[in-house]
């Protein structure tokens, strides 16, 4: 009976169940149904005009549906976060993808950040909270890479998209760009990269020129 216990509560949920569980963990309610489908509708539709500059998957009818049961969060963000960092021993797959989505939400609705989903791309690197639950997993290093590249003073990314000024600024694509990578790029297990189809599926959202981000 102990041991059928233990089972039970270890074993990793799968598929579109992972979706339910985080976001029922994170929200009371999930609004309108009809606008879940509707922004569903419009990614799907984005994403059948991009061709072969996304995955072939996000193309499919069985995705958009994924991007249903998904909302708010964009599919490919909870995949990342489990299926990557859930290899970490000490991110515990579910509890970890809840915990560091809980920290995301709470920072997207403070800033105001107007996105029909959460995606890769909007994880705020800059936030202490987020910073420390990401660093934990990865080692302390990474925090001055953080600190270089995406999120920190003197950083890179935040730099171009001042440069670049125009969507790079308002939509802060270069920092959206970085912080995907960085969040793809890391994991405990063998699969350690991305490739251009997957980052415009990680940033791109209504009001970003695709073409923006092979720039």
């Amino acid at each position: 009976k102990i041991y059928g216990r233990v089972e039970a509560v270890y074993t990793p949920v799968d598929g579109v169940e992972i979706y339910e569980v985080v976001r029922k963990r994170l929200f009371e309610g999930l609004g309108d149904e009809k606008i879940r489908r509707e922004v569903a509708q419009s990614y799907f539709d984005m994403y059948q005009k991009l061709g072969t500059d996304v995955p072939s998957e996000v193309k499919e009818i069985e995705y958009r549906e994924r991007m249903e049961h998904a909302y708010p969060f964009h599919p490919e963000l909870i995949d990342v976060l489990y299926e990557r960092w859930g290899s970490y021993a000490t991110f515990q797959r579910t509890r970890g993808v809840v915990r560091l989505l809980a920290q995301a939400v709470a920072d997207l609705y403070k800033q105001r950040v107007a996105s029909p989903l959460i995606q890769s791309s909007l994880v705020n690197l800059e936030n202490p909270s987020i910073r420390r639950e990401i660093v934990k997993h990865i080692g302390n290093e990474y925090d001055s890479v953080i600190a270089a590249d995406i999120a920190g003073k003197n950083a890179k990314a935040p730099k171009i998209d001042k440069e670049m000024g125009s969507e790079y600024e308002k939509y802060k694509i270069a920092t959206g760009i970085a912080t995907s990578v960085f969040l793809y790029s890391c994991g405990g297990g063998v699969k350690k990269e991305t490739s251009l189809p997957r980052v415009r599926v990680a940033l791109l959202r209504e009001g970003i020129p695709p073409t923006i981000v092979g720039d």
